[in-house]
């Protein structure tokens, strides 16, 4: 009973990703390089309407294990 629940969470964390995505209005940057530091990369959202004359505020989202996409 066990590993087949395991096997459905999988299943939804795989195929829910594209959709949740499609429910955020706005804009998924999902590699960006490092302007100074190439082997470093990290994910951008940018909500709608985003313009830089505005001060926006910042939520880092961070995963040891390099999966903070799936947080985000």
């Amino acid at each position: 009973m066990r590993s087949w629940m395991l096997a459905a969470a999988g299943f939804v964390l795989l195929y829910a990703r594209p959709a949740a995505a499609q429910a955020f209005p706005g804009r998924l940057e999902e590699r960006v390089s490092s302007a100074t530091d190439t082997s470093q990369t990290f994910a951008l959202y940018l909500p709608p309407g985003y313009t830089t004359e505005r001060r926006w505020p910042v939520l880092f989202v961070l995963d040891p294990r390099g999966r903070a996409l799936l947080s985000l």
